[in-house]
């Protein structure tokens, strides 16, 4: 495999019936965010010289029960980590789900003369 350089990365979730089934390859992560706000990362990173080291072949495969305290999951490449913890993109996530459960509410004005 001399002078070959690739960068491709997968990284999927299947979920049936009360199990949910991980896997990546490459520089990628799926993490799970708790209903208490915490992080909680599913996946390793694979950095070239790790699947160059392993012979060309790291996919991972977990396999997890759901849980009642899984809010939601986050798959992503390595672009977002190298700038954003696993923490920082859960909080900023919440953020964004609070917002949108949070009752719209319009201001009235009154023209009465």
């Amino acid at each position: 495999m001399q002078g070959l350089k690739s960068g491709d990365y997968c990284v999927t979730v299947l979920i049936q019936d009360e199990e949910m089934i991980v896997s990546n390859l490459g520089n990628c992560k799926a993490f799970l965010c708790t209903r208490e706000g915490v992080a909680k990362v599913l996946t390793s990173d694979h950095k070239a010289e790790t699947i160059e080291n392993q012979g060309g072949y790291v996919a991972k495969t977990r396999k997890l029960e759901l849980e009642e305290d899984m809010e939601f999951l986050v798959l992503t490449f390595n672009g977002l980590w190298d700038v954003v913890s696993n923490q920082e993109a859960a909080d900023t996530m919440l953020n964004v789900l609070a917002q949108e459960k949070t009752p719209k509410t319009f201001n009235t004005v009154s023209t009465a003369s």
